[in-house]
């Protein structure tokens, strides 16, 4: 971990380096992009709904099993015409 008097001498030479006034505009884009990134994972949480992929009696109510191809209705009437 660093100590008070290096992380002193860091952020000393990022200021001369990047100059005060570009340190304002680059706090003040993290600071704007990690909002938007909490408003992002909020909006994108309560969007999202849960999935539901348990078999219903309705579904099969035709008489299909899992994983059984559907007859389409055209196929039933040429095997009825056959």
């Amino acid at each position: 971990m660093a100590t008070l008097p290096e992380i002193l001498i860091i952020l000393a030479t990022i200021a001369i380096v990047f100059g005060v006034g570009k340190l304002t505009q680059i706090g003040n884009s993290l600071g704007k992009t990690g909002k938007e990134l909490k408003k992002g994972f909020k909006e994108g949480l309560e969007g999202e709904k849960p999935i539901d992929i348990t078999p219903t009696a309705d579904k099969r109510a035709n008489g299909s099993k899992p994983g059984q191809k559907k007859q389409s209705v055209d196929d039933a009437n040429i095997e009825e015409q056959i």
